[in-house]
């Protein structure tokens, strides 16, 4: 039957007219009568009326966009599927909707890297509760530093303090932090220079005198 669909080409009142004709000849050639009949009809009633297009013709349409702002978290990403859905029902598609998920105050609900309270390659000091005072530099953890000058049987000079005056007690706190060794050294040796810690030997930073050969000069 693909002979009818070359008939588009010609005129409708040539189709038409021609169409008891066609009929004869296909039912002679062995077609049956209902067969033919009813083809000859789907072909009359699919030319009678123009084919809908099969997309939508506001796909193609430049339409405004409206973002969303929205605070993420899943209760709000289910719900919002169904919430465009009903924009976009009630619009009736004239727009576009987007939805922007805010997510900068889930670091206020939960904190994304735990802090590092046990730190390493760090220059710290200390402070006694009678105004005496100690700078150092360690790249093993902090805490361990502070653990050897509390103990009295240690040789750092914090450790003797402490020996020598059972009352006293000291704070710890970090200055900085550096992961070179030279750097920690020379930072120290500066501090200790402007600060001068009174229970830190009075002996020149040897890193310090090689960048300052002819000292430092307090302004």
């Amino acid at each position: 039957m693909q002979f009818l669909y070359h008939l588009v080409g010609t005129s409708d009142d040539q189709c038409v007219g021609n169409f008891p004709s066609y009929f004869v000849d296909f039912t002679n050639a062995g077609y049956p009568q209902t067969f033919v009949s009813c083809t000859i009809d789907n072909f009359i009633s699919n030319n009678s009326s123009e084919d809908e297009p099969l997309i939508p013709h506001f796909l193609f349409e430049e339409r405004k966009k409206i973002c969303i702002k929205l605070p993420y978290c899943k209760k709000n990403e289910i719900a919002s599927k169904n919430f465009i859905s009903k924009l976009n029902s009630f619009t009736n598609f004239k727009y576009i909707f987007i939805i922007l998920w805010q997510t900068r105050q889930i670091k206020s609900l939960f904190s994304l890297k735990d802090k590092n309270l046990h730190r390493s390659h760090v220059i710290y000091k200390g402070e006694c509760s009678w105004g005496e005072n100690f700078v150092g530099e360690t790249m093993r953890n902090f805490e361990v530093g502070i653990t050897e000058h509390s103990n009295i049987f240690h040789t750092s000079e914090p450790a003797r303090h402490l020996l020598e005056n059972p009352s006293h007690s000291l704070q710890w706190r970090v200055l900085c932090s550096a992961r070179s060794y030279f750097k920690r050294k020379i930072i120290e040796g500066l501090i200790i220079q402007q600060r001068s810690p009174t229970l830190n030997k009075k002996v020149l930073n040897c890193y310090v005198v090689q960048l300052f050969p002819s000292g430092i000069t307090c302004v």
